[in-house]
């Protein structure tokens, strides 16, 4: 109900009462109608003035898209401010339900007629969840501020003209061009259901063009593309406009001279991760990246061969753009996925309290058909062992499958445990799940198991210890044994790295053993013995969980991506060769861990 008609409600119910009243009912009348105007007043004032700080959004718009499940809901953008543009603070909330944001200070006046903005308006673009009525069905919103960003304005949603893609446009990038139009750069996806960055094939960037920032217009053809291509971002820098943009956990680069054609170049050095944002100095680029530990960023001169730089702790978030703003400060956007008020934690897909474990069955490795009914369910990161030897009362063949059992998570973050079932006729019955519990190792949160057989019939377990993401520690890998296969002892701490590492996976290979891990990007660590690892480098494979196995004499990974799972395969554990992909049904799984049978047949999880 209204505030007019709650009003109305009341002066219809207080005049029933004084009905016989007449100059009270008068009177009354005239004080409602004086009430009913200054009510409006107010309304339309807050509505077209600037609200401090954060721009408003509608509530009843956030609420029906906390209960459908809105996987961009939570995704909040925040400015943040710095004098010299390399030291930054955590930021201040200025637009909820905002992802992929990108922010730009116009340096001039819009062209004669071009609307609203004017010379020293910052504009953020971002993609709105608020309008996001389905998979497939995203808006690129837009709010403003005309005072250096101490308040902000809620402006329309942005309106296409001549889009040639079918599916939503997404990813914005803006710059301003000479005349003081706009040229927006965005990532068009063909698909209409669904996440526009797990389409198939190569992705393509399209640009538009505006006068007013909110009503534009799609230039012909495509800017550029690649396979798997997200959230381009481009700056003009050394007299070229210098696109950058991400594959993964990957940020890549093409330039164009005219800012219409690009092409592709390499970029070297300064791994941030994926999401690139970029900031156009006097005589250099840095650029911003995605890490779990904060953003990342690297530093290049000619804004292609870049040195790691730095990692920004302070901000949590990822999606980052920055400029320089016109009185000589530094502005940063960045996103923060955020539990929203009143929303359970439950409600994101991702969280691993609705994971489920399901097996896959191959004859030759190449094709695989996988089971629809899970084999466990609130499990995750699972890993297959076979027993190539008698342990305890477990006969050699039996097949054991470790997993993260995330069932505790519904009661709260940090009750993650390792379980385990058996089976011993090749994965056609399971035992019940039992949870495994390693002494010595009591103040750890043991997740992402990968399971060894030795030469005597010890089983190890090499695990990562998850107090780190709550510590914000150096990340450990830690190995723990058993001799009866349902008792274990902590042996050592295995491997250790500064910024964030997850999902080791370990096999022994040509007399080392080899352990990979996922971070934005995978990694490698070698040991002699199995306990004590070395870091021997980085792969660009990922960034999901590692599979690893030794098949036919060489090490072959697995990892999933947006098109289905890739496989890659290496002679020596370190170096690997072409991305192949593999062909699955049903179409998509993830976190693949993959043995061989003694009768030559497959299994994977």
């Amino acid at each position: 109900m209204s505030i007019k008609e709650k009003v109305y409600t009341i002066f219809k119910e207080v005049s029933s009462l004084l009905r016989n009243d007449k100059m009270v009912k008068i009177h009354l009348s005239i004080s409602l109608v004086i009430l009913i105007l200054l009510t409006s007043s107010i309304a339309v004032y807050l509505k077209q003035n600037v609200i401090p700080n954060l721009a408003p959004t509608t509530q009843d718009q956030f609420q029906q898209n906390q209960v459908s499940g809105n996987p961009l809901i939570n995704h909040n953008t925040y400015i943040t401010f710095s004098s010299g543009g390399k030291k930054w603070e955590q930021g201040s909330l200025i637009r909820k339900s905002a992802s992929v944001p990108d922010l730009i200070q116009l340096t001039k006046n819009p062209p004669a007629g071009g609307g609203k903005f004017k010379k020293g308006d910052l504009l953020v673009y971002f993609v709105d969840a608020l309008t996001l009525t389905g998979p497939g069905k995203e808006q690129l919103g837009i709010i403003s501020s005309s005072d250096s960003g101490k308040t902000w304005v809620e402006q329309d949603t942005i309106r296409l003209n001549g889009k040639k893609n079918e599916g939503a446009a997404v990813d914005p990038s803006l710059v301003q061009l000479e005349d003081g139009s706009l040229r927006l750069y965005f990532f068009g996806s063909e698909i209409t259901s669904g996440d526009p960055a797990r389409q198939k094939g190569k992705h393509k960037v399209y640009s538009a063009r505006s006068s007013d920032g909110i009503n534009f217009t799609v230039e012909d053809g495509t800017r550029f593309e690649d396979n798997n291509l997200t959230d381009p971002e481009v700056i003009y820098f050394n007299d070229k406009w210098f696109m950058y943009y991400s594959v993964g956990s990957s940020s890549k680069l093409s330039t164009s001279a005219d800012g219409l054609n690009f092409s592709a170049i390499n970029i070297t050095g300064g791994d941030v991760g994926g999401v690139p944002g970029a900031l156009a100095l006097d005589d250099a680029v840095r650029l911003f990246g995605c890490a779990m530990e904060g953003l990342r960023t690297g530093f290049a001169t000619d804004g292609i061969n870049f040195k790691l730089e730095q990692t920004l702790k302070e901000i949590k978030g990822c999606d980052p753009a920055a400029v320089k703003l016109l009185d000589g400060r530094y502005a940063m956007i960045y996103k923060v996925v955020e539990e929203g008020a009143g929303q359970s934690q439950q409600l994101n897909s991702n969280f691993p309290y609705f994971h489920k474990v399901n097996i896959a069955t191959s004859k030759d490795g190449k094709t695989w058909n996988r089971s629809d009914q899970p084999t466990v369910e609130h499990a995750s990161v699972a890993d297959l062992l076979l027993l190539e030897k008698q342990v305890g009362s477990f006969a050699a063949g039996t097949l054991f499958l470790y997993f993260v059992d995330a069932t505790g998570l519904k009661d709260g973050p940090g009750k993650e445990k390792i379980g385990t079932m058996y089976s011993s006729d090749n994965e056609k019955t399971w035992s019940e799940k039992e949870v495994i519990e390693i002494k010595g190792a009591e103040d750890h949160i043991p997740v992402d198991p990968s399971m060894v057989q030795l030469e005597d019939g010890t089983i190890r377990l090499y695990y990562l210890d998850f107090t780190a993401m709550q510590t914000k520690d150096k990340f450990s890998i830690y190995v723990a044994s058993s001799k009866d296969g349902k008792t274990w002892k902590l042996e050592q701490l295995a491997f250790q790295y500064d910024s964030m590492i997850t999902d080791p996976k370990v096999v022994y290979f040509k007399n080392k053993w080899y352990m990979y891990l996922a971070q934005y990007g995978m990694r490698v660590a070698v040991s002699e013995d199995g306990l004590s690892f070395k870091y021997a480098g980085a792969m660009n494979f990922g960034p999901e969980p590692p599979s690893a196995a030794v098949i036919d004499g060489n090490v072959e990974m697995y990892r999933c991506s947006p098109d289905g799972l890739k496989k890659t395969v290496s002679k020596d554990g370190i170096n690997f060769g072409e991305v192949q992909s593999v062909p699955q049904e049903p179409s998509y799984f993830c976190n693949p861990d993959r043995i061989q049978l003694k009768d030559g047949s497959f299994v994977s999880t």
